[in-house]
């Protein structure tokens, strides 16, 4: 053999050397992808997991969302009611209002006839005092011209008109 020939073999020992040693290498890379695809894989199926979860508290939010738009729903329908309630009660109030108003106009007429009774009664009574003393300055003229029996009866005439237990009616 020659020495090129051990040269060219020394040559391609080394050759396969190097590739052996990119191979070993090549190897780890692969080995370290693997171990890379595997935590990979780990964080896919964690993350699977997490977008469960949260599916799932997607669908009880939105279930909480329908109970509350069912509550509002009856909130509504209750607030509705309420307000042809307080309609209903201010029409109500607003007819009191015109009974008290009438009654109202009626107290204050019947409070004027009242005091046209008042004034009426007032004035019969000072009638009745003027015709008393009328009464009794006659029978004492009478009484002068005609004796004292006659002033007693009519004295006594005067009292009974005055108690009420008289009415003079026409001069009888």
């Amino acid at each position: 053999m020659s020495l090129a020939n051990v040269d060219d073999i020394t040559n391609n020992a080394d050759s396969i050397s190097d590739n052996a040693d990119d191979i070993t290498s090549n190897a780890d890379a692969i080995g370290a992808n693997a171990d890379s695809i595997t935590d990979n894989v780990d964080n896919i199926d964690a993350l699977n997991t997490e977008v469960a979860n949260n599916a799932g508290d997607i669908l009880d939010n939105a279930m909480e969302i329908a109970k509350n738009s069912m509550n509002i729903s009856d909130n509504y329908a209750n607030i509705m009611n309420n307000m042809a309630e307080i309609a209903f009660n201010a029409d109500a109030i607003a007819n009191n209002t015109d009974d008290i108003d009438a009654l109202s106009s009626d107290i204050d007429f019947n409070a004027a006839n009242i005091l046209n009774n008042a004034m009426n009664i007032s004035e019969n009574a000072n009638n009745i005092s003027s015709n008393a003393d009328n009464i009794a300055t006659n029978a004492a003229a009478i009484a002068y011209f005609n004796g004292p029996d006659v002033f007693y009866e009519l004295v006594e005439m005067a009292y009974e008109l005055l108690s009420g237990e008289r009415q003079l009616t026409n001069g009888k």
